[in-house]
């Protein structure tokens, strides 16, 4: 064994100034260098690192320098082992290949080598099952829900689509039969006789007083315009579209009913103002059998049109406006005669036009 280390003294050229692993106090520096199977101790012989500290006391033990400080020479070639290069990020020196607890794969640094435990293809360790078919079925699953889902939200959609034009329907039926009956005459209806009175038919006067237009038959003044001498039935239903042009404040116009002879029939009239009456003239004598009175049912003022219509059978009078019953009265002075249309004002000139007469038996 060789005598302690002397940093005063000369450097010993035949022995690298390695420090001592776990150097202790009181104790040498030891002649045995690392062998082979010991791998170097980091950070000896690195660069960079500051120079010894000054010189001990004598008795002292000898001062280890610290590891990997400046100033201790690499290792020489012939004592120990090799110079191997360092390993990226690893300090000190590592053997490639070293066979020892964490060894790398090469140019690895930190990967075990071979498979471990837990993972892909390690021994004993069954292989993975993918979860591709279990995914797929998944999918299906929901893309079934849910075309189930709107396959039965279309068929409860269109029940209700269905209930409800049905339930229009029934609600539209009657409406619709209703405005087929005013539109069309019943079957059983017998018309006797119809002019539209745009024209100039046979049979009617056509004066001053009773004129034939492109719009209708006017009438101006007091003046009753009769039908020709065949249209004459005992009972008749009569209707026909009356419009007030100009009118005074005693105008009354209507239908002409069973005139037997000059002076001598009834009339069934309307005033400007919403009245309704029917009237007897004997002799050219009015007489008023049933009292006018109002009703809505009739359109009022100069220019408002109106749909009259009167029902007589026997001694009873039945009477109309615009599709409104108005009302009945009763007499048996006339039982027959012609029928025609009537303005009745002493106004000479207060001017009524008439459109669409109508004469026919009445409905039984």
């Amino acid at each position: 064994m060789s005598s302690p280390y002397d940093p005063n003294g000369p450097t010993n050229p035949q022995y690298p100034q390695y420090p001592q692993q776990g150097g202790q106090p009181g104790y040498g520096q030891q002649p045995e260098y690392p062998t082979p199977q010991q791998p170097p101790q980091p950070g000896y012989g690195q660069p960079g690192n500051p120079p010894p500290p000054p010189p001990y006391q004598p008795g002292y033990p000898p001062q280890q320098p610290d590891y990997g400080q400046q100033g201790y020479p690499p290792p020489q070639p012939g004592y120990g082992q090799p110079a191997y290069p360092t390993q990226p990020g690893y300090p000190g020196a590592q053997y490639p290949g070293a066979q020892y607890p964490g060894a790398q794969y090469e140019g690895y640094p930190g990967y075990p080598v071979g498979p471990q435990p837990g993972m892909p293809g390690a021994p004993g360790q069954p292989p993975r099952r993918s979860n591709v078919g279990r995914t797929v079925g998944i999918i299906v699953g929901v893309v079934v829900v849910l075309v189930v889902a709107c396959l039965a939200g279309l068929y409860v959609i269109g029940t209700r689509l269905q209930g409800a034009a049905s339930s229009v329907i029934t609600t539209l039926a009657p409406t619709e039969t209703a405005l087929a009956q005013q539109l069309t005459p019943s079957p059983t209806l017998n018309v006797l006789y119809q002019d539209t009175f745009t024209d100039t038919p046979d049979g009617w006067a056509n004066d001053k007083h009773c004129i034939f237009k492109s719009d209708g038959y006017h009438i101006v003044g007091q003046t009753a315009c009769l039908s020709p001498s065949d249209v004459d039935p005992t009972d008749a239903d009569i209707r026909v579209t009356v419009q007030a042009v100009k009118t005074g404040q005693n105008t009354g116009y209507g239908i002409v009913m069973r005139h037997t002879s000059k002076g001598n029939f009834y009339t069934f009239e309307i005033t400007p103002d919403g009245q309704w009456g029917l009237v007897k003239v004997v002799n050219d004598n009015g007489t008023v059998i049933k009292q006018f009175e109002s009703n809505s049912a009739i359109n009022t003022g100069n220019g408002a049109s109106n749909d009259l219509r009167v029902v007589v059978v026997g001694s009873d009078f039945t009477f109309y406006a615009n599709g409104t019953q108005l009302g009945t009265a009763t007499d048996s002075t006339f039982t027959s005669g012609v029928t025609g249309v009537v303005n009745d004002d002493t106004d000479t000139t207060s001017e009524v036009i008439f459109t669409n007469f109508l004469v026919a038996q009445p409905q039984q």
